[in-house]
């Protein structure tokens, strides 16, 4: 996803979301990603979850068709499922997220900085995952039907 800080300099926002358990496992801005970033997103959400996830869908983008994150996928042992360009339903979990996360939080907030961005991302993410309810998952929360099923990031 992109946006921009109010000086209109533009930011890219990586979204990383458990497709099962709906929760936002990471949301992260910088000027751009390239496939190193996403790959250092992807360890760090590996070790708070002390396992990688079995499968990583995505776009096309190049930080995500590049060999690095193809490495890391296979040194990891996960499954890369991409979208066929022009397809969003291919990714409508993914899709239909991104559109909360646009309404909810990057519409309705100035960002003065990257810093500024990375606290107000996780503290979105938190309230995402622990307050909101999602219907896509008997209306419960993110955090709570983890739990239900024994798991949690």
């Amino acid at each position: 996803m992109s946006d921009q800080l109010v000086n209109r300099q533009r930011i890219r926002i990586l979204v990383v979301i458990d497709e099962f358990t709906r929760e936002l496992v990471a949301l992260r801005a910088a000027r751009s990603f390239t496939a190193s970033d996403v790959v250092r997103v992807l360890d760090e959400v590996r070790r708070e979850a002390g396992r990688a996830p079995k499968r990583l869908r995505s776009d096309n983008g190049p930080e995500f068709i590049a060999d690095e994150l193809g490495a890391w996928r296979q040194a990891n042992g996960v499954e890369g499922l991409f979208s066929r360009p022009g397809k969003p339903v291919d990714n409508a979990i993914c899709e239909s997220n991104n559109g909360r996360i646009r309404a909810e939080f990057l519409n309705t907030t100035l960002f003065n900085s990257l810093p500024d961005v990375a606290e107000k991302a996780e503290h979105f993410r938190l309230h995402f995952n622990q307050q909101r309810r999602h219907s896509a998952i008997n209306n419960m929360t993110p955090a709570a039907y983890a739990a239900q099923h024994g798991l949690s990031h």
